[in-house]
C-alpha cells in the first residue's frame, strides 16, 4: 500500500529549518523504538487468515525486498502511538514499504498493509492523489435501502461525470466501484456489476476518451443485506476505481475516490431518520471540488492539499485554511490568517520562488480527537531561493491540528530530514 523553509523579520519560519521537537526520556524513547523494529523484525510471518510462511520472520521478508529493489533504499523506523503500542515502518524514500502495529509489552504484531481496519485506522489509503482524473457533477450520489424482490437491499448509487486531466488520450477505460463495512476482524464488500463499465458511452480506440474532457458514468453497487444495520462497523466506505489505457503504452490502475459513509450509514440504522426505503442519504462529501446539494465539506487531507495548491500555484489565502484564532503557525503564535497572508503574498513569495511542496504519500497519519484532528506526515519542498542563488530540496515532518470545523488551529514543523542545495 501506499504517501518550506519560512523566515519573516524577527521570526523565523521554517518549512525545512531546524525547529527539533522537544521530547521527555529522549534515551527511553530510542531504546523502545529500537525494541518495537526487533519485536517486528523477529515475529513470524503471519497474514489475516492465520497462515505462517515457512517459518519466515518479517525481516527475511523485508530482505527479499531489498534484493527485489537492489537500487532503493529501505529504512526500519518506528513511532509511538498511545501507551505500549507502535507503528513500525519499513519504506522507502517515496513512502512505500511495509507496515506493522506492535505492542511492545504483550509483544504482538499485527500487519497493516492488506488489512481493512488498520489501513483506516492509521489513515493510509490506496486513493491516487496526482488529480490525473477528477469526479465532477455529481446528480446522484446516494446510499440508499430499497426493496429487492421479497428483501430489502442496501446500494451505493453515484451518477457524476470524470474528467480526464492527463495529455494522455485513452482508447480504453474500465470504472468500478465498491461499498465496504469493515470491522476490526471481518470486512463486508458489495462491487458494482461486473457486466458494466461504468461509463455511460463506450471508449475505444475510434471514439477516445481526450485530454480535458469529461465522461459520464454510472455506477451502482450491489445490495448488502439489511441484517448489517443492525451492526456498527468502525468505517463505511465507498470507493471508485479507474484502470486506463492508451494506444501507446500508457496505462493507469488505481483507486481515485473514497467516500468516507459512516454518517450516512447512521441515518440509515435510525428509523426516525429514514421516512421512506427508498429515501436518499443526505451526503455532502467533496467530489474534488463538487458536492451534492451545492454544500463543501473537505476531508482533512483535502484542506491540507489545497493549502499547499495555494502555495504552488501563489493563490494562498490563509481564510480558506486556518481559523480566526490561530495557537500556531510555525514559530508565530496566537496570530491570524491576516497576519499569515502577509506573509505569504509578500516576502515568502518574494524569496521561495518556482515552489513546488506538499506531502510525500503513505506518510500521512491522522486521528480524531477531542478538540478535532490532530495530523502528521512529511512535507516535501523543492524551490529556488533568491538570496541564495540556489536550488533548496526540504524534507520536514510536520504537525498540525484541525478544530471540529475542520480548521487549521495549529501548524508545526516538528523536525527537518533533510535539507540540501544545489546550482
Amino acid at each position: 500500500m501506499k504517501k518550506f523553509v519560512f523566515i519573516i523579520c524577527s521570526v523565523i519560519l521554517l518549512h525545512g529549518c531546524n525547529l527539533i521537537h522537544p521530547q521527555n526520556d529522549e534515551e527511553k524513547e530510542k531504546a523502545n523504538e529500537k525494541k518495537a523494529i526487533s519485536i517486528v523484525q523477529n515475529a513470524k510471518v503471519q497474514t489475516d487468515g492465520g497462515w505462517t510462511y515457512e517459518n519466515q520472520t518479517w525481516l527475511d521478508i523485508a530482505n527479499d525486498d531489498v534484493k527485489d529493489q537492489p537500487n532503493i533504499r529501505h529504512e526500519w523506523s518506528a513511532k509511538w502511538q498511545t501507551d505500549s503500542i507502535y507503528l513500525v515502518e519499513f519504506l522507502d524514500h517515496d513512502g512505500w514499504g511495509r507496515r506493522w502495529e506492535t505492542d511492545i509489552e504483550q509483544k504482538t504484531v499485527k500487519y497493516i498493509n492488506g488489512s481493512e481496519y488498520l489501513s483506516r485506522k492509521y489513515n493510509l489509503t490506496s486513493v491516487d492523489h496526482s488529480d490525473s482524473y477528477s469526479i465532477v457533477n455529481a446528480t446522484e450520489n446516494s446510499l440508499i435501502k430499497k426493496s429487492d424482490y421479497s428483501n430489502n437491499k442496501i446500494y451505493y448509487v453515484l451518477n457524476a461525470e470524470i474528467k480526464n486531466k492527463t495529455d494522455k488520450t485513452i482508447s480504453e477505460a474500465e470504472l468500478s466501484s465498491s461499498l465496504k463495512l469493515i470491522f476490526e476482524d471481518k470486512t463486508i464488500e458489495a462491487k458494482s456489476s461486473e457486466w458494466s463499465n461504468g461509463f455511460k458511452n463506450f471508449i475505444s480506440k475510434q471514439s477516445p476518451w481526450n485530454p480535458g474532457t469529461k465522461m459520464s458514468f454510472n455506477l451502482t453497487t450491489e445490495g448488502l443485506d439489511d441484517i448489517y444495520l443492525q451492526y456498527s462497523p468502525e468505517y463505511v466506505i465507498f470507493q471508485i476505481h479507474l484502470k486506463a489505457e492508451d494506444p501507446i503504452g500508457y496505462t493507469f490502475d488505481k483507486d481515485i475516490l473514497e467516500i468516507d459513509l459512516i454518517d450516512e450509514w447512521n441515518k440509515l440504522k435510525n428509523p426516525r431518520v429514514e421516512t421512506d426505503n427508498n429515501q436518499k442519504s443526505n451526503i455532502t462529501t467533496t467530489l474534488n471540488g463538487n458536492t451534492q446539494n451545492n454544500k463543501e465539506v473537505n476531508t482533512i487531507r483535502q484542506v491540507i492539499e489545497s493549502y499547499y495548491r495555494g502555495l504552488n500555484n501563489k493563490t494562498f489565502d490563509a481564510n480558506e485554511y486556518f481559523d480566526s484564532n490561530i495557537e500556531r503557525y510555525i514559530t508565530m503564535k496566537n496570530t491570524t490568517p491576516d497576519a499569515i497572508n502577509q506573509y505569504i503574498n509578500g516576502s515568502y513569495n518574494k524569496e521561495w520562488q518556482d515552489v513546488s511542496c506538499g506531502i510525500e504519500n503513505s506518510t500521512y497519519n491522522e486521528q480524531k480527537t477531542d478538540y478535532g484532528y490532530f495530523v502528521t506526515f512529511i512535507e516535501y519542498g523543492t524551490c529556488f531561493r533568491v538570496s541564495k542563488q540556489k536550488n533548496e530540496k526540504t524534507r520536514v515532518e510536520t504537525e498540525v491540528k484541525f478544530n471540529n470545523n475542520r480548521k487549521i488551529i495549529f501548524w508545526r514543523m516538528a523536525r527537518v530530514i533533510e535539507k540540501t542545495y544545489s546550482d
